[in-house]
């Protein structure tokens, strides 16, 4: 069959180049229409299902709906793992799904629980929504900056005419807005005046919503004409509302302004957006899983402009954030590397083959290997992202290395000889080219296969190097003598350059020396294997490799209680002292939380009263990081930095040095984390309440049962809504309240009037009050109570069982090592099966395998050398080692043992000189090309690792191949000779 398509191509080379081509166009178009992305399609594994309360206590809504939550949703198939946290008035239950769950399937299995376990929860409680959690961060961020500085209009155009707009934009998944103001009706009651009416907030509230309603009465029938029929009696005005009058229980009525202060204004804030020390109003988009961020960024920029234009004179719009440079970024960064791949591979290819002719002929073979991988890509349905374009950067050297060796012995041919001449000289190298190519390729094939992150992170990785090497295998049984024949190539190597001959002389001086005392074979051999023994444990592991950015994030901590007026004022002038330094570009910052941004509230570590403070600087530098970090500390006593884990670590939600300690109660919790020497604890928001404790005798005589006392004081602090005002079409909300409800204190609460029977009776007569520290925010691990520690390396645990601890980034570590290992191990065992086939022998395998070993040590000490810990992308290294590191043995087999030419020392030590031409031209090509991912002194590069490990793997083994392998091969002569 392979002597059929070199002849076929020999016989029809036009034909064969018009296939090649095709091909490149091919891919040419896919790389236009290909989506492009920064990592491959991570599947979403985490539901949050938020359920609201309003008036309930983190204590409460945790015993009666978080706790009955997490035991409906622990039977959902496919649950890893379930946490939850539990706040005032809200209850988040996060489901993390095992890797190839299904997330829709899984959506529709949490309704249907949910409507199952509705029934049973407390009744005013609402209906539990879920929301599939996707862990990216917004794609786009967008300052809307009022012209004017009125925050209140801005914040309504942005909910009202901007995120509908960017909502409909395709890709977008989700458009959140923080920041500015909302507008608001506050009713503030005096707490005498309503005494003495003898009705409670909650009566005031009841009563306007019901005086301010439109409700259909049915229809007419007048003269044939159908008219429909309404009651309306909506407030058309503020002055509506402070003339409403108010049913008194003695039947009198009263002005609402007669006992209240009605106002019209902006509502307490809930969050705030600075953009270089201004305030404004910040738009995140979120884009959906499968779509392409540089797209999605085209179209915002595209509708900002459109909005823009539209609101010119009132509002400018400035991106802040844009992940789409990041991935253009990357991109572009990992394409010029790999046109400086391409470079260095040509000058390594000419140097050795001294013509320019076969060099370009060599080198073009990289382009048409990297533009099929992309063919398949995109028939696969994958993206063009970092994985799938690191893979065709790791095969840009070994894709010449079959037509090296084919190259080498037609330019031995003269090309004036017949067909016959030039099949026979491909053919005698064929073997070996296709033993290389499937050894390198079958130990891709069980990350097809592979479940959870390594799968779908490294799939395309594993498609682009296969689809490389076998393209380049086939372009060198194809492409490579057709176009010989067409170009018809002048005989330049009938003599050796003097480089490769002073290099063959001296190798064959050492192989001498090597092949008459054996031993010195093994002592490299072994040197390098124990070497590698010994640097590995102090190496250390990461689960994903860290990258430096120019950014310095901080969160700053307030305690809680301080007024957001005071944070904001805070940040302000923080924002300003960064903004005067030289070496930063913008400063932006974040403070509170949205009610209704569940996914943000279900994060244990978030709160109310911090702020996320991003600083753009001009370059990456630690030494201004850590300067700026020293100056803002000095500033404010509560700074916690923000490592940037990384992209793929913020989806997984990973973070290397949080520990989870558990507990069967709260009791048990709080006296476990007492034990550890930790300064970081999350959450540890501890506040000091009045808790009410109702005389249930009392209350029963009173008839001032629990729940309505707990609502009237809910009432009288917080508030309560009544039905909207519509002012020119925009839906105010009214919020009735006591007035000076922020400054109430113990007494007030103590004596707070709880109206019964037309009467009002201090709270302290219907029970007991006492002053108790809580916590505000309460977490939950796999149904036990928990609490998040950040550790460092002095951190201790104060002897507590290992049940009680748990590291997050060893639960991922278990199954991603696992899966690892396996697939270290099916790699091993097909490749030595394979090599079985191909030799037809059970023992030369064995032979071959020798030089894995030194090649992973060679990985080892190189990482270790750059300071690099080993990762994830460090096992894809290992197999990328597994196929490279024996096909240098293969090729020097092959030049011993083909055609029986190996009969003595010295027969093998002409093989392997004839065959060192070629091992010194693939090895030499790929660490060359894989120079420019290599050197990455600014740590930007995530698989600049990935990189280092091949380099250093491949460099080891080239050197122990050609010592250690000649002597192996002459005991394995002898045995035959004795057989």
């Amino acid at each position: 069959m392979t002597r059929k398509i070199v002849s076929f191509s020999v016989e029809h080379p036009v034909s064969v180049l018009s296939i090649v081509i095709a091909l490149v166009f091919a891919g040419c178009f896919c790389a236009y229409t290909m989506n492009v992305d920064l990592l491959p399609v991570i599947s979403c594994r985490k539901l949050v299902v938020a359920t609201e309360y309003q008036g309930l206590s983190a204590y409460d809504m945790q015993k009666m709906i978080t706790i009955p939550l997490e035991d409906s949703f622990s039977s959902l198939k496919g649950l890893k793992t379930i946490t939850s946290v539990t706040r005032d008035g809200v209850s988040l239950v996060t489901l993390e799904l095992h890797w190839g769950s299904d997330c829709d399937i899984a959506l529709v299995e949490c309704r249907e629980i949910i409507d199952t376990c509705y029934q049973t929860l407390p009744s005013g409680c609402k209906k539990p929504v879920v929301t599939a959690d996707t862990g990216t961060k917004d794609t786009v961020c967008v300052a809307v900056i009022p012209e004017d500085n009125d925050l209140l209009y801005g914040r309504h155009i942005t909910e009202k005419d901007i995120k509908p707009r960017l909502q409909r934009v395709q890709g977008c998944a989700k458009v959140s807005v923080y920041g500015g103001q909302t507008e608001q009706v506050t009713i503030a009651v005096d707490q005498k005046s309503l005494l003495s009416t003898g009705l409670s907030i909650g009566d005031v509230a009841a009563e306007i919503s019901d005086g301010n309603m439109e409700y259909p009465a049915g229809s007419i029938k007048d003269k044939g004409l159908e008219h429909l029929v309404k009651t309306s009696s909506v407030f058309k005005s503020v002055q509506d509302i402070r003339d409403f009058p108010v049913s008194l229980y003695d039947g009198r009525t009263m002005a609402l302004s007669d006992f209240a202060d009605i106002r019209y204004g902006a509502a307490e804030k809930e969050s705030f957006f600075l953009y270089n020390g201004k305030e404004c109003i910040k738009v995140g988009v979120t884009r959906k899983n499968d779509a392409s961020p540089i797209n999605l960024s085209r179209s915002i920029r595209k509708e900002l402009k459109d909005l823009a234009f539209q609101y010119g004179d009132d509002f400018s719009f400035v991106i802040t954030e844009d992940l789409s440079t990041v991935v253009l970024d990357s991109v572009l960064s990992l394409c010029l590397a790999a046109g400086m791949g391409i470079a260095v591979t040509f000058c390594v290819v000419f140097f050795f083959l001294k013509t320019w002719k076969s060099a370009i002929l060599l080198s073009s073979v990289i382009p048409v290997c990297a533009l099929v991988s992309v063919l398949v890509l995109c028939i696969s349905g994958s993206t063009i992202n970092m994985m799938s374009l690191s893979g065709i950067a790791i095969g840009i050297g070994m894709v010449v290395d079959c037509g090296a060796v084919v190259l080498e012995n037609l330019n031995h041919l003269d090309s004036r000889k017949n067909n016959d001449e030039i099949i026979s000289s491909v053919m005698s190298v064929a073997k070996s080219n296709t033993s290389s190519t499937v050894t390198t390729a079958v130990v891709f094939l069980p990350v097809f296969f592979l479940d959870g992150l390594l799968g779908e992170l490294f799939f395309d990785m594993a498609v682009s190097i296969v689809c490389s090497i076998v393209t380049s295998c086939m372009l060198s049984l194809t492409y490579i003598p057709a176009v010989h024949k067409l170009t018809a190539f002048q005989n330049n190597l009938k003599t050796d350059s003097v480089f490769m001959q002073n290099a063959q002389n001296c190798y064959e001086s050492v192989l001498q020396k090597i092949l008459r005392n054996k031993i010195l074979a093994l002592i490299p051999a072994a040197a390098c294997t124990i070497l590698g023994m010994v640097v590995f444990p102090f190496m250390g592991f990461e689960l994903l490799p860290r990258t430096s950015t120019s950014e310095l994030d901080v969160i700053l901590d307030f305690p809680f209680g301080t007024p957001m007026e005071q944070i904001e004022k805070e940040t302000f002038d923080l924002s300003d002292f960064l903004l005067a330094d030289d070496e930063v570009v913008s400063v932006c910052a974040q403070g509170g939380v949205e009610k209704d941004d569940f996914l943000r509230l279900a994060e244990p570590g978030q709160r109310k009263h911090s702020v996320l403070v991003t600083v753009n600087l001009t370059k990456t530098s630690r030494s201004t990081s850590s300067r700026l970090l020293d100056e803002i500390r000095k500033r404010h006593d509560d700074v916690y930095p923000v490592e940037d884990e990384g992209l793929l670590s913020n989806i997984l939600d990973i973070n290397n040095s949080v520990y989870v300690v558990t507990a069967d109660n709260l009791d048990d919790l709080e006296l476990n984390v007492s034990k550890t020497n930790a300064s970081i604890i999350t959450p540890n928001e501890k506040v000091k309440e009045i808790i009410f404790s109702p005389d249930r005798v009392i209350s029963s005589r009173l008839s001032a049962n629990p729940s309505y006392v707990a609502s009237v004081v809910y009432g009288n602090l917080e508030g309560i809504e009544a039905s909207p005002f519509y002012l020119q079409g925009r839906q105010v909300p009214i919020l009735v309240r006591m007035a000076d409800a922020e400054q109430a204190t113990k007494e007030d609460v103590e004596n707070m009037g709880i109206p019964v029977e037309n009467t009002n009776i201090p709270l302290r007569l219907l029970g007991k009050l006492e002053a108790k520290e809580n916590d505000k925010t309460l977490y939950r691990y796999n149904r036990k109570d928990s609490k998040l520690i950040q550790a460092d390396e002095n951190t201790s645990f104060g002897g507590l069982p290992l049940t009680n601890v748990v590291s997050l980034e060893k639960v991922e570590l278990s199954q991603m090592l696992s899966n690892g290992l396996v697939l270290l191990a099916v790699a091993l065992v097909l490749l030595y099966l394979v090599m079985g086939a191909q030799f037809q022998s059970f023992s030369i395998p064995f032979l071959l395998l020798v030089t894995i070993p030194p090649s992973f040590s060679g990985g080892m000490v190189c990482l270790a050398i750059t300071g690099y810990p080993l990762s994830i992308y460090g096992v894809i290294a290992l197999v990328v080692l597994f196929g490279t590191s024996v096909n240098n043995s293969i090729l020097l087999f092959e030049g011993c043992f083909s055609s029986g030419i190996a009969t003595t020392d010295e027969s093998i030590l002409y093989g392997c000189k004839k065959k060192l031409r070629a091992v010194l031209v693939t090895n030499i090509s790929t660490i060359f090309a894989l120079l420019p991912f290599t050197i990455d002194p600014m740590r930007k590069n995530s698989q600049t690792s990935m990189s280092v490990c091949i380099t250093g793997g491949l460099i080891f083994s080239l050197v122990l191949v050609l010592v250690v392998m000649p002597p192996l091969f002459s005991i394995l002569l002898r045995k035959r000779r004795k057989g």
